[in-house]
């Protein structure tokens, strides 16, 4: 077992590898895709006080404003943002890895993010996906430590009263939008799945542990039999 200090020279030096892997994503930056343009649009909205505009999260369109200050150009800013949470992700990877094996799984892991084509590709575009598997992975690390560790500071719970709150104010919002379901990913022995469920959402019978609140009558929403979902479809739910 390596002492700490080597742990994180070890991580500097994969930090670094992925960081070269990404920096020539904005030597050599690709075409803008269409959701590309709309993340700008949305940091331009946000970067002249605008907060109420845009049809997407903030988060993104708020790291693109920032690091606009600094690079003067949105295209770029973005780029950068993914590029930094594109490399970012092999920590969380890490300790994961390290917290549910050992630091031969954990640095496995870590090279195997930062030498992944798709995990690249996405570092290189103004699009979420870089920061969706940073804070993916994050949260996944936090939830685990959570439930493994039963310390308090991993996992901010919330009590039925507030959950159901910031749920219903959700639903509303979803309902206001025109937004057919509202999903979440709750696994069944989990406290949140009961008070989910007598807020009338459904379950999946499938090992994927997705819940979704029906906004509207549609057959296919209300069989849960008949839903298909991937990962690739929670950044859009």
């Amino acid at each position: 077992m390596l002492d700490e200090r080597k742990i994180v020279k070890t991580l500097m030096l994969i930090l670094a590898f992925a960081f070269v892997l990404r920096i020539f994503l904005i030597i050599i930056p690709e075409v803008i895709h269409n959701d590309g343009i709309e993340y700008i649009r949305h940091a331009k909205q946000i970067s002249s006080g605008d907060w109420s505009g845009g049809k997407s999260p903030p988060l993104y369109p708020s790291l693109i404003a920032l690091v606009q200050m600094i690079t003067q150009d949105y295209e770029m800013a973005g780029i950068w943002v993914s590029v930094i949470f594109g490399t970012l992700i092999v920590l969380p990877i890490f300790y994961l890895g390290r917290s549910i094996f050992d630091e031969k799984v954990g640095f496995l892991s870590a090279l195997f993010a930062t030498v992944h084509p798709s995990l690249n590709i996405s570092s290189g575009s103004v699009l979420t996906e870089s920061t969706y598997h940073f804070f993916l992975a994050t949260s996944v690390l936090f939830s685990w430590n959570a439930f493994s560790k039963g310390k308090f500071y991993h996992l901010l719970a919330l009590d039925e009263a507030a959950l159901s709150a910031l749920v219903k104010r959700g639903i509303q919002h979803s309902q206001q939008e025109g937004v057919d379901l509202v999903g979440l990913i709750v696994p069944q022995g989990h406290l949140y799945y009961k008070i989910l469920r007598k807020m009338g959402f459904l379950s999946s019978f499938k090992k994927f542990l997705f819940m979704v609140y029906p906004n509207s009558d549609k057959e296919m929403i209300l069989s849960p039999e008949k839903w298909y979902v991937n990962w690739g479809d929670t950044d859009v739910i």
